[in-house]
């Protein structure tokens, strides 16, 4: 894939670069892609192949769903999960720990400081699946 053109101009918070365009604020990736393959259409999104936010070079970029675009954030691994999701209250080697132990969800519950419901997705494979995966 060819280097990204990022925009240097003003961005949101989550990188997007913005600028003022037909009276209102657009997002530069959008507004390069109207520019270049007129509207959008209802219910689309723009997509970047490079997952770069500031970038608004028009290869890197697609239309989708916002299912394509949930499937792009599995499948490139870019969601939050495990510890680094902000509202994780174990860590790594805790889940790892109450994954292997033989006390009941109650005792572990209250030995974390989490729910019954929390231990039961962690032992049942639910929840941190990308730690407890054959970890038997």
């Amino acid at each position: 894939m060819s280097d990204c053109i990022e925009w240097t101009g003003s961005r949101d918070k989550y990188g997007y670069g913005h600028k003022w365009a037909n009276s209102r604020w657009a997002l530069v990736h959008r507004h390069v892609w109207e520019m270049e393959h007129g509207p959008i259409p209802q219910g689309m999104f723009v997509l970047h192949s490079c997952d770069n936010p500031p970038c608004y070079r028009i290869d890197h970029l697609r239309l989708g769903t916002h299912a394509d675009n949930m499937q792009d954030k599995i499948t490139r691994d870019r969601q939050s999960k495990g510890a680094s999701h902000g509202r994780a209250k174990l860590t790594e080697d805790q889940v790892r720990e109450i994954f292997v132990s033989s006390e009941t969800q109650r005792e572990l519950a209250q030995k974390y400081g989490v729910s019954q419901t929390t231990i039961h997705f962690i032992k049942s494979g639910r929840n941190w699946s990308h730690i407890t995966q054959g970890a038997r």
